[in-house]
């Protein structure tokens, strides 16, 4: 996030009053490259860990629901019973940073169309307005990473987590109270 960031603030201040076309060309590509390694760099990221990711979300969940059969089925002590919210909580706490970075990555992303779109590019020449035009069709896909390529790592995925973790607690709930 933090060279998307800088990605950001090298477009707002790219200088297009008065620079001939040579200059901000080149100013522009210094631009294009960072995005070029930016994009090689997340892809990398989510090559590495992607199976990684998706086994620590997919086990946490299993072990949520784990944790409340156990709740439900056993009688807990108050200190055990804190234990088990203080595992649960350190599990979700864990799936929730990759969904939370990863909703950071992307919502950064998203904002150098938009930055892009907000300079002065209008006093530019033609020629550059061409280019800036086609770099901004490129980044309007926002970057986004996915966990073992099912699902985006994002809020929305967290809140889906946590929805299911409960749906299926209260399922188990109504199997154990009927039995």
């Amino acid at each position: 996030t933090a060279t998307l960031t800088v990605l950001k603030n090298n477009l707002e201040n790219i200088p297009y009053e008065n620079q001939n076309f040579d200059f901000l060309v080149v100013t522009f590509k210094k631009n294009i490259i960072l995005h070029k390694e930016i994009l090689r760099f997340t892809s990398l990221i989510e090559e590495s860990f992607s199976f990684v990711i998706l086994t620590i979300i997919l086990s946490g969940a299993l072990i949520n629901c784990i944790c409340g059969i156990i709740i439900l089925k056993i009688n807990l002590t108050l200190a055990e019973g804190f234990t088990f919210f203080l595992f649960f909580a350190c599990v979700m706490n864990q799936i929730a940073i990759y969904c939370w970075f990863g909703e950071q990555i992307m919502s950064k992303s998203v904002e150098i169309s938009t930055s892009s779109y907000m300079t002065k590019w209008y006093a530019a020449d033609v020629k550059f307005r061409k280019l800036l035009f086609i770099f901004m069709e490129r980044v309007k896909k926002p970057i986004i990473l996915r966990a073992g390529n099912f699902f985006p790592l994002n809020v929305r995925t967290l809140a889906t987590i946590l929805h299911k973790s409960y749906s299926a607690f209260t399922v188990l709930q109504q199997f154990y109270k009927d039995k």
